[in-house]
């Protein structure tokens, strides 16, 4: 736990440290970036020194008055204040079998997929997974980006009118490893494969090998077409499967998660053990709360400090909000089924982290000009183009035997609460009582809606004054009650599978019903944080139970999918997908050195351009990173496009889409075959080679040369 703490904090604080110090000083420099990672390093030893979960400290709970018919004695309860309990050792957790089965097959994904992530193949620069033939050239450009020195935060490369519209703190670590020296291809292997073991180690924390095999062998019954084909692919990554597999689709592609996963992770297992101390943990061999006396109970401390909780919470925007927004969700649950006790320290938690949280989300939403993307769309993608079934059959194929195992855990979770809730002696916890406010808010809300419109139709303000009146009279009255409550609500914990279950189901209903992304796939972003958060609850109060037999049988039906698409997935990428040629990019990249870093250029909008692939800023980038990113480009796509095949107004397309460069390569020339190139008369060539030309478009052309007079003339 120590190093995990450690490695997710010298990440977060060197990228922290690296935006602020980059906003101050107008860019990132070397110097820059050493300060930065020196701040985080020392930031990491602090946490690695603080952070400490070592059950060998845990010691029975102050009992200064205990009751007199107590069976202990005196000498024997001062010598439980004084001893520690002696319990499980920590190494046991980490004899089992089935643990170490687990990290081999995580280690050979992570190997197979993170040290092939991008290899040179001859003149060719080859990716992997066809998953990431895409992705990984926008993470590239934004990489060299970051370590290429602009201004923090930086313009957009991809979009000409626009901030950089991304949470890209896992790509300004490796710009920082590439301003300190490391080349961008092995800054990718490095960061590949050290997540990959932070995420292992967090998933088995989490949710114990159970949780390493859900993530790892994620899936339906798409791959249980093997037994008609004999053969290992990945069934999964077909267009007409949404539940894809989630190492192959998310984890490799989407650098955010290499971060957010271990570090989410981390905070849901803090603060099951901060709020809920005597929740035992899911891994084998772990340590939950000892026998002790009726009148000694066990007392633990989190394993974080504050500070690291705090900023692993706080900065997550900026490495990626949709686990932000799971994570807040969680927090709200925990603060509604808490006690008071936990209500207040929540809210000078969330108190803490609001300003942080804010300052970082204005940072990656373009000073939040960037237009919200939430809307009310019901289904996820079951309606949607070739993912379209019909309601059972497209859960049941996607999920398989997740769908009846999960409703029927939750059913059983459901009648233990209400068996709880209605017993004489249950008290409302704290966190409830604040529903009677909110509920208020959403009322006041709406009547002042009702209102405007009633003020606005009859010229009067009657109706804002007294709907002023009565929500202030609503208000005051449900905050007095709430404060009444929670100040009398005694300390009672529920247990923690209330909390963290329910949180697990209103996170999987917002993606199944509002669309948190241009493209409806992308709610899978949101769903797996559904996922991720009932693992250990599922396995320690069900499948646990179970008798070894019918275990096996539940997880040879739960993973034999995503096993077969694990490994057939990792089969498929042999050969490799080609990106850019070497000699190509290597060329571009020294005629772009000669040029401002803050120049923009027109040319071909794909994926990967040389010069995105230089971090350098483009009119356009591939309309699909854009359209993801929000952008309607359909004006400034038509300029373009008139801008490279020459229409007459050039110049004046060029002047609108703030450009002064024109890239002229390979690509150009085979996309606009009939462009009237007029920038080769009346603009000045400022580089060129066997990779095309680069065009200074606001620059008259060089005169031809004169030669000299001979001599005598």
């Amino acid at each position: 736990m120590k190093w995990l703490s450690a490695l997710l904090t010298f990440a977060n604080i060197s990228v922290v440290a690296s935006v602020l110090l980059g906003m101050a000083e107008g860019g990132l420099s070397r110097s820059l970036a050493t300060l930065s990672m020196l701040i985080g390093l020392i930031a990491a030893v602090l946490a690695w020194w603080f952070t400490e979960y070592d059950p060998s400290r845990w010691r029975p709970l102050e009992q200064p008055n205990p009751p007199p018919e107590t069976p202990l004695s005196r000498r024997a309860l001062k010598r439980l204040k004084k001893e520690p309990v002696v319990v499980t050792p920590p190494r046991e957790r980490y004899r089992h079998i089935w643990f170490w089965l687990m990290v081999a097959v995580f280690a050979i994904f992570a190997g197979r997929s993170f040290c092939w992530v991008i290899f040179l193949d001859g003149n060719e620069w080859r990716v992997q997974s066809p998953n990431n033939l895409g992705d990984l050239s926008l993470h590239i450009t934004y990489i060299k980006q970051f370590a290429s020195g602009v201004p923090l935060w930086p313009d957009n490369p991809i979009h000409a009118f626009s901030k950089l519209r991304y949470p890209a703190g896992i790509d300004l670590f490796n710009g920082l490893l590439t301003l300190m020296g490391m080349d961008v291809p092995r800054g990718l292997v490095w960061t590949g494969l050290l997540a990959s073991a932070a995420t292992c180690y967090a998933l088995y924390r989490w949710a114990g090998s159970f949780g390493i095999a859900a993530f790892l062998f994620n899936g339906g019954v798409a791959s249980f077409a093997y037994f008609n084909t004999h053969a290992f692919q990945d069934y999964q990554g077909v267009n007409s499967i949404a539940w894809k597999s989630i190492p192959l689709s998310m984890f490799v592609t989407q650098r955010g998660l290499l971060y957010a996963i271990p570090a989410a992770l981390l905070l849901l297992y803090q603060w099951r053990a901060r709020f809920f101390p005597n929740e035992p943990e899911t891994v084998p061999g772990s340590p939950s709360t000892p026998d002790l006396p009726e009148n000694a109970a066990a007392q633990k401390k989190p394993p974080l400090p504050f500070w690291v909780e705090l900023s692993l919470y706080a900065s997550m925007p900026l490495f990626h909000v949709h686990t932000f927004m799971s994570l807040s969700i969680v927090l709200v649950f925990i603060f509604f089924f808490g006690n008071a006790n936990t209500c207040k320290q929540l809210l000078r938690f969330v108190g803490a982290a609001f300003l942080p949280a804010v300052f970082f989300v204005w940072v990656i939403s373009d000073n939040f000009h960037a237009g919200s993307v939430l809307e009310w769309k019901p289904g996820w993608v079951q309606q949607n183009g070739e993912f379209a079934m019909p309601f059972l059959k497209f859960w049941l194929v996607n999920f398989g035997g997740w769908v009846p195992l999960v409703l029927f855990f939750v059913g059983i979770t459901a009648m233990a609460a209400w068996k709880i809730f209605r017993a004489p002696e249950f008290k409302m916890p704290a966190g409830a009582a604040f529903v009677f406010p909110a509920g208020a808010l959403l009322v006041a809300a709406g009547l002042f809606k009702f209102a405007l419109g009633q003020s606005q139709r009859t010229n009067s303000k009657l109706w804002l004054y007294l709907v002023a009146f009565f929500s202030a009279v609503i208000l005051v009255s449900t905050f007095w009650y709430a404060w009444k409550k929670f100040s009398r609500t005694p300390d009672s914990a529920l247990p923690a599978a209330f909390p963290f279950v329910t949180a697990a189901l209103a996170i999987f209903l917002l993606g199944y019903l509002v669309k948190t992304a241009p493209w409806e796939w992308d709610n899978i972003k949101i769903i797996v944080w559904a996922y991720f958060i009932i693992l250990p609850f599922l396995w320690k109060g069900l499948v646990s139970h179970w008798p070894f037999p019918l275990r096996a049988i539940a997880c040879v039906i739960l993973f034999f999918s995503g096993f077969v698409a694990l490994f057939g997935g990792l089969k498929a990428g042999q050969p490799g997908f080609g990106v850019a040629e070497r000699t190509e990019l290597d060329a571009v990249g020294a005629a772009l050195r000669k040029l401002p870093t803050n120049a923009r250029f027109a040319g071909y909008a794909t994926y990967n351009h040389p010069v995105l692939l230089q971090g350098r800023k483009m009119v356009l980038g591939y309309a699909g990173h854009l359209w993801t990113q929000g952008f309607n480009t359909s004006v400034e796509n038509d300029k373009l496009q008139a801008l490279l095949n020459g229409a007459p107004n050039w110049k004046d397309n060029a002047r609108y889409l703030q450009t002064r460069y024109l890239f002229w390569g390979r690509m150009e020339k085979s996309n606009y075959p009939a462009s009237t190139k007029p920038w080769e008369r009346e603009s000045r060539q400022v580089e060129a080679g066997d990779w095309g030309a680069i065009y200074d478009l606001e620059a008259s052309p060089t005169p031809p040369a004169i030669p000299p007079k001979p001599p005598g003339q």
